[in-house]
Formats: C-alpha cells, structure tokens, sequence
C-alpha cells in the first residue's frame, strides 16, 4: 500500500507539473513576504460524529480550535477554517515545502489519538490502540479557478501502530456573496493491511476478552465520502463555518464485525476570531 500511496501523489504531481510547466517556481529563501507573513485564529468546533468509525454511537463534542501560520509554516489545532489565502488548514505541525504554479507540497506531522475501548460499549475487551504520530506528505493541485484536488499519504513516525493510510479527494467552490463561500467535495480513504487491522481488525487475543470472532482485515479502500461546507468571513476579525459529510466504509471495513452502521453523517460548526 505504501508505494501505491506514493504512486498516486507523485502521479497527481507529475500530472500538476506538466500543466504549469509555464509558470515559474516560487522561491521561498528570496520572497520577504512569505518568510515573514503571521496570521493566527482561535475558536470553537462543535461536531456531531461517531464514537468510531462503523459505531452506532453518536454524539456532540465541543473542542477548541485554530491555527498560527509563520509564511509557509502552521501550527494547528482542530481543522475546519481556513488562512487569509482561503486554503484549509491540517491539524497538526505543517510546512509547504514546495510549490509550482498552482501545485503545492505539504508536509504535516500530527498527533493520532488512537482509540480507548471506553468510548463506545461496542469496544468492550478490544483494548486500547495506542497514541501516536503520523507524518503525512500531500499534495493540492489547483487546475482551475475553483477546483482543488488533493491527495496524500502518511505513515507512523513512532512505529506504535504501524501502517499506512491514503486518502484523495476533489473539491469545488462558489462564490454566493461577498465573503461567503459554498464547498462541493468527494473523495477516498485507502490504507495497508497493518492499519486496517488495527483499526478493523479483531485478534484472537481480543477475541477472548470482547464478543467478536477473530477477524483479520485487508489492505484496500476503507472508505467513502461526499461533504458540503458553507464558509463566512464576517470581516476581517471574524469567520464561520457550518458542514456536513456522508460516508460509507467499504472492504473489509464495512465487513468487520467491529462495524455497525458503514454509513454516517457527521455535522460540524465552527467560530474563530482573526488575528
């Protein structure tokens, strides 16, 4: 799974470098104002989500959340605003390495909170999975005014969990009104046979304690998704946003006796302050 991972990021790259062939490399060494550029928001997310992915467990949570952008680096909390450059924020520590006319490359390190067996019943006896970090390498291509295409691909740096996820997706925007913004987008979530059994997976140690046969999961797609998101920058000091996303576990995920609803729908809503 790994090298198909790096084999579509690349792909998408070579496929974004061929089409900008005309544009010139940005340099970030000699441009003053990414090197120097500071913007930050702090705020709250509430969102409506599964304990799991698969669980029939649903609830509300309230986090804090922003981001500090230095020129070309962020760190960030919770997801879901955006810079003053209207580009979505990962969680996490990030930098963009790279850029060539509308392509640009990431790279993000951020905290995988793992999985405790107290957060649904449906985990009884399944044990913990294990907080780590994952170091992710994507990449965001922008064709045309309005369409965004992203992929990615990230790995354990701590080799608690192990295994390797991918995900890519497509998105597309309208303008409704002076600061206000509509977001279309779909994609796919695919990972290794490690990560899928991880998360997935019942081992015939889990099997003794939970009320599961073991069950081994294989590499694969693992998911599916569609979401629609409305953007509102109040001003300059203030911005909104309100989502929704549908998805559906496919593979061995839908079929893993760990799953019980493999589709779900997933609200969120945000306010930050600019600064």
């Amino acid at each position: 799974m790994a090298g198909v991972a790096l084999a579509v990021t690349w792909a998408s790259m070579g496929v974004a470098a061929q089409s900008v062939s005309t544009v010139e490399t940005e340099d970030w060494t000699t441009n003053p104002v990414h090197r120097t550029d500071v913007e930050g928001a702090i705020g709250l997310v509430l969102k409506y989500s599964p304990a799991f992915p698969g669980s029939s467990d649903v609830s509300w949570k309230a986090s804090p959340a922003g981001f500090l952008r230095w020129g070309r680096y962020t760190v960030t909390g919770a997801g879901g605003f955006t810079t003053q450059r209207n580009r979505e924020v990962e969680r996490g520590l990030g930098a963009e390495v790279a850029r060539r006319g509308a392509l640009l490359l990431n790279l993000n390190v951020r905290v995988d909170g793992g999985r405790s067996q107290s957060d649904s019943p449906d985990l009884a006896g399944m044990g913990d999975i294990p907080i780590t970090l994952r170091g992710r390498l994507s990449a965001r291509w922008e064709p045309v005014p309005q369409w965004v295409v992203t992929s990615g691909v990230a790995v354990d740096l701590l080799r608690k969990v192990g295994g390797v996820n991918l995900d890519a997706g497509v998105q597309r925007e309208w303008l409704l009104a002076p600061g206000q913004r509509l977001v279309l987008g779909a994609g796919f979530s695919a990972a290794d046979r490690t990560y899928m059994q991880t998360w997935h997976g019942v081992t015939a140690e889990q099997a003794l304690h939970a009320s599961y046969a073991p069950y081994r999961a294989s590499a694969g797609l693992r998911g599916l998704f569609a979401s629609a998101t409305y953007r509102y920058e109040v001003d300059h000091t203030w911005a909104a946003f309100a989502g929704v996303s549908h998805s559906r576990l496919v593979g061995s995920a839908a079929e893993s006796p760990l799953t019980r609803r493999p589709e779900e729908t997933s609200w969120q809503a945000g306010v930050a302050r600019r600064f």
